[in-house]
């Protein structure tokens, strides 16, 4: 070029831009805040076209284009993936977004390559037509995904404000009883002159109730003593249940905040009954509005009948109603019963293996739950 101000400046805009949008998701956290910062974005690659538009009147017109096509995909491309990206829109499941991002990216880069062969084939008319309409299509898609995005969060942020009761598991997600449980497998053991369980497999077994937990705890080829073993275990733990069972952090504060802002709440356990109404009465005073455990001729989760009968006794409909669990059994369980889950990491598995099991929703502490729900 022979303008090197006219190069500085083709170049400077596109990195100016890359700067505001490196920050997007720390400086954006609203739908008003994406909706300004697209039009940030598309102002700015405006103001790029304007001033580049004298230089194309030279006769090196085709290459400024081209490096100003090259600059906008670039910018552009990286401006989608981060907004698309950003935790504040797709919170735990960025899959979407990711994909979103991407797709916008490549038309960013489909328009540039576009642009640029313009430049090389700008004596073949037939080519110019072709790659033109491809170039127009290309910004089309380009700029219906961010519009995509913001009806996305619109709508989940409507449908969230519907949201009047919340059905929490019990064991891994409000209550930490597995020192307890896994104490009690290894008295059950002994008793019976059988190797200890480590705390990881005991924790390994949990999630279908005390009873699938004794027989997971057996040895293999011993699993026909259950009905004397499960007397002994439950005997146990029903003198120990509370020894080091406790909720875990964050929990009771979170729980204080949920009916203070007029949530109704239900506990809807596989553990049996009696202990659950005995942990709930002991350790959430006034905190659950309901609960229900093993034992009352209702099947056991995943069957959806004690979350509904929960939903039923909360006088709330389905649809004004997520499910809070810790385990594969709890997402099967609120996918049965028709209800969206907000699936917790801090209990009995880990982040990497509920969203393997389809968890679309993980929070990773108790302070999260209510802007998962809201947000």
């Amino acid at each position: 070029f022979s303008d090197s101000k006219s190069v500085m400046l083709t170049l400077l805009l596109p990195v100016v831009t890359f700067a505001l949008l490196f920050l997007n998701p720390f400086l954006f956290k609203k739908v008003k805040d994406l909706i300004v910062m697209n039009g940030i974005w598309f102002t700015i690659v405006a103001l790029l076209i304007a001033l580049a538009i004298p230089l194309l009147k030279t006769d090196c017109w085709w290459g400024v284009t081209a490096l100003l096509a090259l600059s906008v995909g670039f910018v552009g491309c990286i401006n989608n993936v981060i907004t698309s990206m950003a935790p504040m829109y797709f919170r735990s499941s960025v899959t979407p977004g990711i994909l979103v991002g991407v797709l916008d990216g490549f038309c960013y880069l489909g328009s540039t390559i576009s642009t640029y062969s313009l430049g090389l084939l700008r004596d073949n008319a037939t080519w110019q037509t072709v790659l033109t309409v491809l170039s127009v299509a290309c910004a089309v898609i380009a700029l219906l995904s961010p519009i995509y995005l913001v009806i996305k969060r619109l709508g989940n942020k409507k449908m969230k404000k519907e949201i009047k009761a919340i059905v929490f598991d019990l064991d891994g997600t409000l209550l930490n009883t597995l020192p307890d449980l896994h104490s009690s497998v290894n008295y059950a053991l002994d008793k019976f002159g059988f190797p200890h369980r480590s705390e990881a497999e005991v924790r390994s077994f949990l999630g279908n109730g005390l009873k699938a937990l004794a027989e997971r705890a057996l040895p293999d080829d011993k699993k026909e003593i259950i009905d004397e073993f499960f007397p002994v275990l439950k005997a146990y733990y029903d003198e120990h249940k509370n020894d080091l069972t406790a909720p875990y952090d964050g929990i009771m504060e979170m729980l204080k905040v949920v009916k203070e802002k007029g949530y109704k709440t239900a506990i809807v356990s596989n553990k049996y009954d009696a202990a659950v109404q005995e942990l709930k009465d002991e350790t959430f005073t006034g905190l659950i509005d309901f609960a229900l455990g093993e034992g009352n001729g209702i099947p056991v989760k995943p069957a959806p009948d004690g979350v509904w009968l929960a939903i039923e006794k909360l006088g709330v409909k389905r649809e004004e109603c997520v499910y809070v669990g810790d385990s594969e059994v709890d997402l099967l369980t609120a996918s049965n019963a028709g209800l969206s889950c907000v699936a917790c990491s801090w209990g009995f598995r880990d982040k990497d293996f509920l969203i393997e099991k389809g968890a679309k929703i993980v929070i990773d502490n108790p302070s999260e739950l209510l802007d998962a729900i809201e947000k």
